[in-house]
């Protein structure tokens, strides 16, 4: 792709409403469930400005930590988004799914935010969704066509699109992924507890040309407070 200027989070020309498709599909809350067949309506938005059936290309924007509402639609309606601005580029449809359990309360896989419900909200299932969005998508607007989708995230979001293209590879052709944690770890609590002091002694050296002489007070008090906060794994356990 060619390489593009800085694009905005927002403010650009914004897509005409004939383009835009605000709707839903219907999922299953337990992707891994052989018993359960509950399902939850999973919303989603599609912007046909730019799409060329010729290239059968199509984006896909993964939701993440927060609702896809207006103004949580501009990932699919501003033109000056980067994604957006591709679409155009390339003649791609551009999609964005909205994750599991950040809608409002009636597009939740439960409607309740309690910890048996949130053992629903992984990974693993957050993938399936897009799967099945996918195949959903290519029956309902793509019947007939050869589709060729790329997914897109930034952070969390853009862990999925990696993930989900390492995953299953054969419904992809590409991923987008930007500052995303593709390294992760278990008790990141002790992780940081551990590297913090250290980060924050090499921090001060190289403000304070290279010596440490002059090691502040605040630095010492930063370390005697950080090393006693207590961590619960409460929550932890009982998921």
């Amino acid at each position: 792709m060619n390489c593009l200027p800085y694009a905005p989070d927002g403010g650009g020309p914004q897509t005409e409403d004939k383009y835009m498709v605000y709707s839903n599909i219907t999922q299953k809350v337990d992707h891994f469930s052989d018993s359960s067949t509950a399902t939850w309506i999973q919303r989603y938005q599609y912007n046909s400005k730019f799409y060329n059936a010729s290239t059968g290309l199509v984006f896909l924007m993964i939701g993440g930590e927060g609702s896809i509402s207006p103004p949580g639609d501009k990932w699919v309606r501003d033109e000056s988004i980067t994604m957006m601005q591709w679409a155009k580029e390339f003649g791609a449809a551009a999609f964005q799914l909205e994750h599991r359990f950040y809608g409002p309360k009636e597009n939740s896989p439960t409607g309740k935010q309690d910890v048996g419900s949130l053992k629903l909200l992984s990974i693993d299932q957050a993938l399936e969704d897009i799967k099945d969005f996918i195949n959903q998508m290519n029956a309902r607007y793509f019947s007939g066509t050869k589709t060729h989708w790329v997914t897109f995230g930034g952070s969390y979001p853009g862990s999925l699109s990696a993930f989900f293209r390492e995953t299953y590879p054969e419904y992809t052709i590409g991923a987008m992924s930007s500052s995303s944690a593709v390294h992760v770890f278990v008790d990141y609590y002790a992780k940081v507890s551990s590297e913090s002091p250290r980060f924050q002694m090499d921090w001060y050296v190289t403000m304070n040309g290279g010596t440490v002489d002059c090691y502040p007070n605040s630095y010492k008090e930063f370390v005697r407070v950080y090393g006693d906060i207590s961590y619960s794994n409460s929550l932890l356990d009982d998921v």
